[in-house]
């Protein structure tokens, strides 16, 4: 069995993990194991105004994150994003046991404008399943620049599973709705 390449684990890991957020945000928490610390935009206080900085959320263990995806479910389900760069590294050197994520894109929700953002996921290897990953720690910010592209535009399930498990990563003006 051959490895699969660091860029493959992470777009898998980031196609599944928004594709959750847009389907049933509720489950996302099983991405996270239960000692994962979490800061995340705090999506209830968004209100479509302008903000100098967007509240936050921090949660620690996995059920505070389930009982905030839970809460905020009807509004996690309208996330849009355009990713814009990507990177994934092995923190623990040559092997794949601890992966450091890193995106930045645009980001909107059905009352908001259109943000930049940036989020950072660390992802510690399951020692019992080769390749199965879980969240250790997460970062979700948006910056107060609101953006000039609209994040509208779509590209189909398929088109993203197969960008994500061929490898390629995507070009600038391609979305993740």
């Amino acid at each position: 069995m051959s490895k699969v390449s660091l860029k493959v684990i992470g777009l898998g890991f980031i196609y599944m993990y928004f594709e959750g957020m847009k389907k049933n945000p509720e489950k996302v928490a099983n991405f996270y194991s239960e000692e994962s610390e979490v800061v995340f935009v705090d999506v209830s206080k968004l209100d479509g105004q302008s903000h100098d900085t967007f509240p936050v959320v921090k949660l620690h263990k996995k059920d505070s994150i389930e009982e905030y995806f839970q809460t905020n479910s009807s509004q996690l389900k309208s996330i849009k994003l355009k990713i814009k760069t990507f990177d994934c590294q092995s923190i623990s050197g040559d092997t794949n046991s601890i992966l450091l994520l890193t995106l930045t894109g645009e980001v909107l929700w059905d009352s908001t404008q259109a943000y930049n953002f940036t989020q950072t996921f660390i992802l510690k290897n399951l020692k019992d399943a080769e390749e199965v990953y879980e969240v250790s720690n997460s970062v979700f910010r948006i910056t107060t620049e609101v953006t000039t592209h609209s994040t509208s535009s779509s590209t189909t399930t398929n088109n993203k599973y197969r960008n994500v498990s061929n490898g390629r990563t995507k070009t600038k003006n391609e979305h993740y709705n």
